[in-house]
């Protein structure tokens, strides 16, 4: 007997495909219709979950600004002004269809009152997280509201550096928005009152490696160091970073592990993880070890090990990893929740409902790790057998969640 989808994940698979639907048309053009079309469900069955099409509209605005204020460490208190920037302007880890949509709430912001309320208080929220910020505290001895004042400013160019990065995009140079704007603010604030000296304030890892990194790395990297929901030892970001930028890897790399790292928030935005830990362990390490030839397995397997033997208490986080290896099929989880697990696999096959764009990007880069180790022809057989396989599985993805908002686009992708 089928299990009924869970209510609470059915009401955010609605919201967060109002919110594709916002991306592309507006909140006007974003109909009763259309989303019924989006999500495959009646509109009753809409109706059933919420109200009204204004009542899913506000969903949207509120997973859109979860999906914000997520992007900032929970532990915005003790992080400098500029490394939030960084996390709120990082072209490289901007979501364009959430950017989009956010964009199309702040004009229909000015015609529609509630839909104005709900804009207004998620910038509210995300003013009081930037004004927890340590350089935000300038002067020292400043009064709450100039502190709420430069927050505000902050906000508001940051909502614009957005705008402008959408839909003029030529007009900033990318990756350059976060600095040029803290270089403004710091030659702005003045220096701070001298005060008796206090123990100094955690600041965000700065993670050193032993290798150069591309600056596109260096910047998935500090996204990962950034979203990390737990405190890791400078060495385990070592590992990290050494593994996932070995020179045969084309898709297998910090940026699969940033692209991971997003999906991880939209989930602790919405249904939540049970044990975030084990998830974000698993996150790092799923291909720490990624070996193009080796037995069925293997790589997953010593990944888990490598994993086991790092750190302590990681049963949960290797169980997870060893799922990859057939993305869980015909498995029981032991040490982590059925739902963690069908999450994360979710997660990892994403990809296959990504953008057109980045999907054939995908399909290059798997190319390039395989082909120089197996042949054109080899390859070409293995890997239509794959997409073949994949295609014709009736569950591709397993939870509501992701299921809703990759699954026609990736079986899109995979008849293409």
């Amino acid at each position: 007997m089928t299990r009924r989808p869970n209510t609470t994940e059915r009401r955010v698979a609605i919201a967060d495909a109002m919110v594709r639907l916002l991306a592309r048309h507006g909140v006007d053009g974003a109909t009763m219709q259309a989303l019924a079309r989006e999500t495959g469900l009646t509109q009753g069955l809409l109706h059933y979950h919420y109200a009204s099409k204004d009542e899913i509209v506000l969903a949207a605005v509120d997973r859109l600004a979860a999906g914000i204020e997520a992007r900032l460490p929970a532990n915005a208190g003790t992080y400098p002004l500029g490394a939030l920037l960084q996390a709120l302007l990082d072209a490289g880890s901007a979501d364009e269809e959430a950017l989009r949509a956010w964009l199309a709430v702040g004009d229909a912001a000015q015609r529609d009152e509630p839909i104005r309320q709900a804009w207004a208080a998620a910038l509210a929220r995300l003013r009081a997280r930037v004004a927890s910020a340590r350089d935000a505290e300038r002067p020292h001895e400043a009064r709450q509201p100039d502190r709420l004042a430069l927050a505000g400013f902050v906000v508001a160019a940051v909502e614009g550096v957005w705008r402008v990065g959408v839909l003029a995009p030529g007009v900033l140079p990318v990756g350059t928005a976060a600095g040029t704007l803290a270089r403004i603010l710091q030659t702005t604030l003045p220096a701070p009152v001298a005060r008796p000296a206090s123990p100094p304030v955690a600041r965000p890892p700065a993670v050193e490696v032993a290798m150069p990194l591309r600056a596109r790395d260096r910047r998935w990297l500090d996204h990962l160091v950034a979203r990390s929901p737990i405190p890791l030892p400078a060495s385990v970001w070592q590992i990290v970073a050494g593994a996932y930028t070995s020179p045969d890897r084309h898709y297998h790399t910090l940026e699969h592990l940033a692209e991971l790292a997003d999906r991880y928030a939209e989930v602790a935005a919405g249904p939540g993880w049970q044990d975030p830990r084990a998830v974000w362990l698993a996150l790092l390490f799923h291909d720490v070890v990624y070996a193009v030839g080796t037995a069925p397995g293997e790589n997953e397997r010593r990944s888990a090990a490598m994993l086991r033997a790092l750190l302590p208490d990681t049963d949960g986080a290797a169980e997870i990893i060893e799922a990859t290896a057939d993305h869980g099929a015909a498995r029981t989880p032991v040490h982590v929740s059925a739902a963690d697990l069908a999450h994360f696999l979710d997660a990892d096959l994403s990809i296959l409902g990504a953008s057109p764009a980045r999907y054939a990007r995908y399909e290059r880069q798997i190319a390039a790790e395989y082909v120089p180790f197996v042949g054109q022809k080899a390859y070409d057989i293995g890997r239509s057998a794959f997409l073949a396989r994949m295609a014709a599985t009736p569950s591709l993805l397993r939870s509501e969640l992701f299921r809703t908002k990759f699954g026609p686009s990736a079986r899109r992708n995979l008849a293409s």
